[in-house]
């Protein structure tokens, strides 16, 4: 399927995984280990959303999960971005590996939950079944709901005129007049609602996360700036070349403009570091929970 298709489909097939919305559940992904000394290490970090607390079952071939128990058991310990230290559990016998060895993620680490607020009103019935079903998958992939005081939680749900909407309570995105999520759900489809719940999680899971490095931002240089043509100059595939004009717009971490007819903006990412980066941008859309990424060339120290 495309990317944003929502194919439907009416009649006898219409309850088929395509056509129904409902996502099968993810496989665990196993990754390489490597042992060092006598400690563990994985290929794999906060960057592929590896907590600490995380639980691996430790495998000498990819192919043994189905025919073979595991190895042994091993916790994720202080994971950095691209690496993780694997601990065996307290009173593990020995046990040794090859010199490349896999490990499945069979208990989620230390992550925040989705906390929710919803009303007790006999109208969002189907929003506390939606939350029970999703909360009895036995699954270590799946997400986690809390149900917290309106003032800790990330949403709060309610119902108006038959449909269940989501206000937003950041105070971050509120403060720019964002309230409320531009869409409703009739409060008789529970299979919707528990869609726009694990995307929620998923969404904020990642919105939250942070790495344990520190000092990397203090390198990078952030600026967002109108545009203006240089005159006469084009780049390679003849699309005409833009500067920066006028001052750095971002204040205090936030910028705020009123959008001129035909005006172009770009935002410019200055290395300062030593080594070069590879960016990754992603655009966290709080009016509908929406990821969007976009990759870029390598940036060489300036």
């Amino acid at each position: 399927m495309l990317l944003r298709q929502s194919p439907q489909c009416e009649g006898y097939n219409q309850h088929r995984i395509c056509f129904d919305s409902k996502a099968p559940v993810q496989s665990s992904r196993m990754y390489h280990v490597r042992k060092i000394d006598q400690y563990y290490f994985m290929d794999a970090g906060t960057i592929h959303g590896i907590t600490n607390g995380a639980r691996f079952a430790l495998y000498n071939d990819r192919n043994e999960v189905w025919t073979h128990s595991a190895v042994a058991t091993l916790t994720a310990s202080n994971p950095q971005a691209f690496t993780t230290h694997l601990v065996p559990l307290a009173h593990s016998p020995p046990f040794d590996i090859n010199s490349q060895a896999f490990a499945l993620l069979i208990r989620a680490g230390e992550q925040e939950d989705l906390r929710l607020h919803v009303q007790l009103d006999e109208k969002l019935l189907s929003v506390f079944q939606a939350l029970a079903d999703e909360m009895q998958i036995d699954d270590p992939a799946q997400p986690k709901f809390m149900l917290v005081e309106k003032e800790t939680a990330d949403l709060d749900v309610t119902s108006i005129d038959g449909h269940i909407v989501f206000n937003i309570l950041d105070p971050l995105v509120k403060i720019h007049g964002l309230n409320r999520m531009p869409f409703s759900i009739p409060t008789d489809t529970p299979g919707a609602i528990s869609i726009v719940l694990r995307k929620a999680a998923h969404y904020f899971w990642h919105l939250r996360r942070t790495g344990n490095g520190r000092g990397l931002q203090s390198q990078v240089e952030i600026e967002f700036t109108r545009l203006e043509d240089v005159e006469e100059e084009y780049d390679e595939d003849l699309n005409p070349i833009r500067r920066p004009c006028g001052p750095n717009l971002i204040n205090d971490g936030v910028v705020n403009i009123v959008v001129e007819e035909n005006a172009i903006y770009g935002i410019k990412l200055t290395n300062k570091w030593s080594k070069p980066l590879y960016p990754s941008l992603f655009y966290f859309d709080n009016s509908d929970l929406s990821i969007s990424k976009r990759s870029y060339v390598g940036s060489s120290p300036t």
